[in-house]
């Protein structure tokens, strides 16, 4: 990973979250005047660098970008948001736009040399860390304690 390369995408991650039609305001939850992020995408975002770890670029993009219709959080909106910023800094084309994450990293890195790999994984980290640096901007929005507040407040 490359710190000037966080620094520089650090702006374009501010951007991709203020876009009013972009996959981005699906985490955020307005309660009066403030936005807050919803502490569900959070740790989505905290635990898809150290998941890329340990299980793999693809196995883990995999994972994360399947749609959940179950639960109001989705962990597929990490990839999106993900690849939304890697399309911001000019790093995939505009032919990848509406193209899943997982699938742009298989034509990416299958049957390519290690250095390939490593380098879209090098990428990928370097988006995460600067959403994890911008999340931590935003106030936190927890239903569940949000809840609890409202019932015995």
């Amino acid at each position: 990973m490359n710190q000037r390369r966080i620094d520089r995408l650090i702006p374009l991650a501010f951007s991709v979250l203020v876009e009013e039609n972009g996959v981005a305001k699906k985490i955020f939850k307005t309660i009066g005047n403030e936005k807050k992020i919803v502490s569900a995408y959070k740790g989505y975002m905290s635990s898809i660098g150290p998941s890329i770890v340990q299980a793999g670029l693809i196995k883990t993009i995999t994972a994360f970008s399947k749609e959940s219709k179950n639960t109001n959080e989705d962990k597929s909106i990490t990839c999106k948001l993900i690849k939304q910023l890697l399309l911001a800094d000019g790093h995939y084309s505009s032919a990848d736009r509406n193209t899943e994450l997982n699938v742009i990293l298989s034509h990416r890195i299958d049957n390519k040399p290690t250095t390939v790999r490593i380098s879209e994984e090098d990428r990928i980290l370097e988006a995460i860390a600067a959403y994890k640096l911008v999340f931590d901007t935003y106030a936190k929005y927890d239903e569940k304690k949000e809840k609890n507040e409202v019932e015995h407040g």
